[in-house]
């Protein structure tokens, strides 16, 4: 654990959080388009939508919109592992060293507290 963190490292890390998450909702909603337009591809080919019944073809848009659906969020959360999760922790963790051990520390009962990065508050 480092001893201090200064507030600049830690707005530092703040922000590259900030940039990665914003670069995932980015690629997400553009993999959504790219979804959206292969589903409208695949419903409107000569043997799509318009060689179905009325009840088949209602089912057949509700299966593109799930797959849609489903494929998106997917990416998501691929790329929020991925891209997003490791920068998130470490701000995280140390925001906790430098500023939630401090205040609870200062609350009677808790002066001897510790806390690491990997076992948490002890």
């Amino acid at each position: 654990m480092e001893d201090f963190i200064s507030e600049k490292h830690l707005e530092r890390m703040r922000r590259k959080a900030k940039k990665l998450e914003r670069a995932v909702i980015l690629l997400s909603v553009t993999m959504l388009l790219f979804y959206v337009w292969l589903g409208y591809t695949v419903a409107t080919q000569d043997n799509g939508i318009s060689a179905l019944s009325t009840a088949e073809s209602v089912i057949f848009i509700g299966e593109i919109v799930f797959g849609v659906a489903v494929l998106s969020v997917g990416t998501f959360l691929l790329l929020w592992l991925i891209i997003v999760k490791h920068s998130y922790e470490k701000f995280n963790s140390d925001f906790k060293s430098r500023y939630v051990l401090q205040i609870i520390g200062a609350i009677k009962g808790f002066d001897k507290l510790k806390y690491m990065k990997k076992g948490g508050f002890t």
